[in-house]
Parts: C-alpha cells; sequence; structure tokens
C-alpha cells in the first residue's frame, strides 16, 4: 500500500497530465460546492416558481383583474405577499396586501364639507414600511425587473387600456362634446406650490369648451346647486350604493336643488367660475364619501380623442 502511494506520488510530480487532471476534478469539486449554490440562488431571487399549472395561471389573472380594480400595480401586490410568505404565496391575500398600497387622508373643502382622500403606495414605499431584511428587499426588486419578461402574455393591452384600465361602464362621460383631460386626479404643482387634484379636468383648447352641455353621469338626486369660491358654480348629485358626483366652474345651472334626473340629463353648461386657469369641467366622484380617481368610471363612454 504504502509503496502504490510512493508511485502515485512519483508520477503526480513527474507526469503533467496526471497533474492536469487531478487540478481539474479538483476545481469542478469546487464549483459543485460553491458556485453552483450561489447560482441556484440567483436563479431564485430573479424568477417566479408560479404560474405553470393552470389554477396558478388563474391565480396571475385573479391579482391583475383586482390591481385594475383597485388601481394599483398588480404585479408589486404579487411580488409583495410572494417575498414576504417565503413562496408560499397562498398564505396572504390580495385583500391583505392591498391595506399596505392603500391609505385615506381626511380633508376639509372651501365649503366646510369633510372628505377623505384615497392615495396609494408604490412598492419601494411598501417595502420601506414592512420588516422586509435587506435580502427580501433586494429579492423584490429583483423579481420586478423581471417581472414583464417572464409573464410577457399579461402585459399584451392597448396604450389606451394602460393609461385608464376602465372598472365599470355605471358612469357616463359628462361632456361629450369634450373629450381631453388637461389635469388628471392626483399631486400636482398649483402657482408653484404643492398640491393635490381631487377631480379630472375636461376641456378643449382655447375657448372652445365654453358654454358646452354638462350631463348627469349617471341617475340620482342633486343635493346641491351653489356657488363656491373656490369650485364656481357647481352641482352635486347622489347616486345609488353612495357614489356622488360632482361638477365645477359652470357658467350656468341647468337644474334645481331636489331634481331627480336620469343618466345623460343635461345639467348645465362649461364654464370659468371659481379659481381655475380657462374654461372647462372639473369632475369629481366620491364614494360612501371617499373621493375617487373619476377617470377609471368614466372611460368606457369616452368620446374619440388623444388618451390624457
Amino acid at each position: 500500500m504504502k509503496l502504490a502511494a510512493i508511485r502515485f506520488a512519483v508520477k503526480l510530480v513527474t507526469d503533467p497530465k496526471l497533474r492536469k487532471a487531478i487540478l481539474s476534478g479538483i476545481l469542478m469539486l469546487l464549483l459543485i460546492f460553491f458556485a453552483l449554490p450561489a447560482m441556484f440562488v440567483t436563479l431564485m431571487t430573479n424568477i417566479f416558481f408560479i404560474g405553470e399549472s393552470p389554477e396558478e395561471t388563474e391565480m396571475l389573472k385573479s391579482y391583475k383583474k383586482y390591481g385594475i380594480e383597485q388601481s394599483v400595480d398588480w404585479s408589486e401586490l404579487l411580488i409583495f405577499n410572494y417575498v414576504r410568505s417565503e413562496m408560499e404565496i397562498e398564505k396572504y391575500s390580495k385583500e391583505d396586501a392591498i391595506q399596505f398600497f392603500v391609505y385615506y387622508t381626511t380633508h376639509t373643502d372651501g365649503d366646510g364639507n369633510e372628505y377623505s382622500v384615497r392615495h396609494t403606495r408604490d412598492l419601494d414605499e411598501v417595502m420601506s414600511l414592512y420588516p422586509f431584511d435587506a435580502s427580501q428587499v433586494e429579492w423584490a426588486k429583483n423579481l420586478q425587473l423581471n417581472f414583464k419578461d417572464q409573464f410577457p402574455m399579461f402585459f399584451e393591452e392597448s396604450p389606451e387600456e394602460e393609461i385608464v384600465p376602465p372598472t365599470d361602464s355605471f358612469f357616463m362621460w359628462p361632456v361629450p362634446d369634450l373629450n381631453q383631460v388637461t389635469d388628471r386626479f392626483g399631486s400636482r404643482i398649483l402657482f408653484g406650490k404643492p398640491d393635490f387634484h381631487y377631480g379630472v379636468d375636461i376641456n378643449l383648447p382655447g375657448e372652445a369648451d365654453f358654454g358646452k352641455p354638462i350631463y348627469a353621469t349617471a341617475a340620482g338626486t342633486v343635493t346641491a346647486v351653489e356657488d363656491s369660491s373656490t369650485c364656481g358654480k357647481y352641482v352635486r348629485i347622489e347616486h345609488k350604493e353612495g357614489w356622488q358626483s360632482r361638477y365645477c366652474h359652470m357658467s350656468e345651472h341647468l337644474i334645481s336643488k331636489g331634481s331627480t334626473v336620469k343618466q345623460g340629463t343635461k345639467i348645465g353648461l362649461v364654464g370659468h367660475t371659481g379659481v381655475g386657469s380657462g374654461s372647462h369641467l372639473h369632475f369629481e366622484l366620491k364614494k360612501n364619501g371617499q373621493i375617487l380617481d373619476p377617470l377609471p368610471h368614466i372611460w368606457n363612454s369616452r368620446p374619440g380623442g388623444k388618451a390624457p
């Protein structure tokens, strides 16, 4: 045995091919024990191990539908639940995740009415609030970078659908003669200062929109026909299921308080009363007192024109 070992040692010293073969074997073992696990970890943190079965495909579709309904990036909802559950995504529901992405603040308008405003957070903001460690944050970001490449079939939509995903057809576009949205719902800079826009502004370039008819977006009861310093001449309508709409900056009211209206009833004319830059309709929607982005709810009936 000792003699065989001595002969092998002598051959190892004198035979370069044997030395090369042994070194190659050692390197292969090192690769197996060190490099491959690292490669596996990289793979694990860059792709989703879901979507192969019909059940998982349906789950992805349900996340997409729910995200559109809630005006939240559905891929971020999915990533959030996937990472915090350590890939056991069934552990948390979409409804549970949405609580981290959506929050409300309470405000008072110029007429002294209190209302709440719906806000959304993106995945980066949610991760800063949730107790993720550094590796989970990196994992979530990697998944986000590769999401569309892994699931391209869920992003084959027209440009307009991506801009404003319609959620229902209960409401109609309130000014059929006007089709351009010049200021959308959400944060903005107004007169050089941060501001929040509680509705959408609809008009046409120049003064071509002045005097155009405004119609009730849905059937309901007129609860206010007033004139305020900020909203100008406005009409407010209560609809079924807790919905409420408001139409501001009118040049003229064409309806009275207490009137019952049908969808499409003419209620006023576009104007430039109150605070604003040029004639336009400022349109708002509330649901159970919470002010929402109106566009997803009226987009289906918008007349043709440029997307906002």
